[in-house]
């Protein structure tokens, strides 16, 4: 078996991969259920390892070179087309930040968000062993689109993003240490994972038609 066969090493062509969504999810369950981690935790969990994805994939979309015979051909395309995509990730991740202090009570949040350093790192580490080895060592940047790893992340973060907003921000009254219900907190973890499956799912199934139709031309 080799590395782009591995069950270890994911395959991040198409975006997220189901390894690095599993992570994440394990770290946020272990947090909640074993160190008694609070929603406003898990909220700023979720937005940092959301600007980690971010990053990854500027970084892909840099070195996708699906249609391009190198690294420099249609470098600076790739370029333009990143930087848009920073400008609207990074103003889509303001607008979480803004809701989040405005919607959750952040008393002490400074100390309380000590214990969750670890899962930073591990979340930072997850994205870049996914990038290096899922992406680049596999090869797989070569059939990577950058259009595609575009929409690939847009559209799985616009869904974190509503049931943020939509759905935890309104009712954070009832995510005081004095209301804390642990599975709340797995709830909106497990939200989190479906919404990060389904979109690994259509995106499965996008690519296949996709190579499908290419096959048939």
């Amino acid at each position: 078996m080799n590395l782009s066969q591995s069950l270890i090493v994911p395959n991040t062509a198409q975006g997220r991969d189901w390894r690095l969504v599993l992570v994440t999810s394990l770290i946020s369950l272990v947090g909640v259920i074993f160190f008694k981690w609070q929603i406003a935790e898990i909220v700023f969990l979720f937005f940092y390892d959301m600007i980690f994805i971010g990053i990854a994939t500027a970084l892909r979309m840099l070195f996708a070179q699906a249609g391009f015979e190198s690294f420099f051909g249609g470098l600076l395309v790739r370029a333009f087309w990143t930087a848009g995509f920073l400008v609207l990730y990074g103003g889509m991740m303001m607008l979480l930040v803004a809701f989040t202090l405005s919607s959750l009570n952040l008393d002490g949040l400074l100390e309380g968000m000590k214990p969750i350093k670890t899962a930073m790192y591990f979340l930072a580490a997850n994205q870049l062993f996914g990038f290096l080895f899922g992406y680049l060592a596999n090869g797989q940047y070569k059939q990577s689109n950058f259009i595609g790893e575009l929409f690939s992340t847009m559209f799985y973060a616009l869904p974190i993003v509503v049931l943020l907003i939509v759905v935890v921000f309104p009712n954070s009254d009832y995510f005081g240490a004095e209301h804390q219900n642990v599975w709340v907190a797995v709830a909106i973890i497990l939200a989190r994972t479906g919404i990060d499956f389904i979109a690994l799912r259509i995106k499965h199934f996008i690519s296949v038609a996709v190579q499908q139709k290419q096959r048939n031309l």
